[in-house]
């Protein structure tokens, strides 16, 4: 996962710059990492994003690949002009390598000296830890719904310490994956990809987001925006679908009601092997998005789907805390 954009924030106004574009309370000890969305003045999702503090005065903050200069401009479009603030480019400083599944422990354990136990070492926190050779700011996030770390690790170091983990992981059958076998994961845990499931027109209650803003923050730009949509509640909701029908979907596609009049476009699609069934998601209107059946339209054929409350994997969201 190189190809992370990735910065660091850092300087005294730092901290209120974050919190002003953040919805998300950045304010956090070192050492945690908050998921969070950067908003405009609307409520809108300009960016999906972690943020780690690091230190009083020092953040990292990481987004997709692809959308680290409209992400960080944003941010910069903001910042004061008392040079409070820094922010530098370490894309290229620093390579990832993500490790996930059930065994990512023992395996990342036999290549340091830290202790990286689940008490040690929580769910959404960082620390800095030897791997092999390596000097690595470790982030225990992961996209696929599985335990799991991001490795960030000196570029020089990277071929070195992949080499050690697949060696380390020989015995347990590690592989290597690609983006693709990631965005079915993300699709079975309901995971959001910016650009496709949220973008700037959506706001984060319509997204199901609400639990990782707070439109009380004092200073956050889309405060109000957000007071007011809390308040009266969003009109439309992003819902989840699967379909059991032998269809490839890509997004894009029709999403229909039988008893209803609705016609609304599929957001994020794709087949989760886990789980056996092509999910996807969509925006409903408010008065429907407590609806279960529903009629998605690919290739001018129509086949029936059933929305879900809950991801079809590990809904209570255990694994990746274990």
């Amino acid at each position: 996962m190189s190809s992370f954009a990735k910065y660091e924030i850092s300087g005294p106004g730092a901290l209120p710059l974050l919190q002003k574009v953040a919805g998300g309370d950045i304010d956090v000890r070192p050492g945690k990492i908050v998921y969070t969305q950067l908003l405009n003045e609307r409520g809108g999702i300009e960016a999906d994003v972690t943020v780690t503090r690091l230190a009083a005065e020092e953040f990292y903050l990481v987004t997709g690949a692809g959308f680290g200069r409209h992400d960080i401009a944003i941010i910069a479009r903001h910042a004061p002009d008392d040079r409070s603030v820094a922010v530098r480019d370490v894309t290229s400083a620093y390579g990832v390598l993500n490790l996930c599944g059930p065994l990512a422990r023992d395996i990342a354990q036999q290549a340091t000296h830290s202790d990286i136990s689940n008490e040690a070492f929580g769910y959404l926190t960082a620390r800095r830890i030897d791997l092999g050779y390596a000097p690595v700011l470790a982030l225990r996030v992961s996209y696929t719904g599985e335990l799991g770390w991001e490795f960030h690790v000196p570029t020089e170091y990277l071929r070195d310490l992949y080499d050690r983990l697949l060696a380390a992981g020989a015995a347990a059958g590690i592989r290597d994956v690609g983006y693709r076998a990631v965005n079915s994961l993300r699709l079975e845990k309901h995971y959001l990809a910016w650009s496709a499931d949220i973008k700037a027109d959506d706001n984060p209650y319509a997204a199901g987001l609400g639990f990782a803003v707070r439109p009380d923050k004092p200073g956050l730009l889309a405060g109000p925006a957000l007071r007011k949509i809390r308040d009266a509640g969003p009109a439309e909701r992003l819902c989840w679908l699967s379909t059991g029908a032998d269809v490839v979907m890509h997004g894009g596609e029709l999403l229909a009601h039988p008893r209803q009049e609705l016609a609304v476009s599929v957001r994020s699609a794709g087949y989760g092997y886990t789980v056996r069934r092509t999910i996807f998601s969509a925006y409903l209107p408010a008065a429907l998005a407590g609806e279960t059946d529903f009629v998605v339209e690919v290739a001018g054929e129509r086949y029936p789907a059933t929305r879900h409350d809950a991801p079809l994997y590990d809904p209570a969201g255990t694994r990746v805390r274990s």
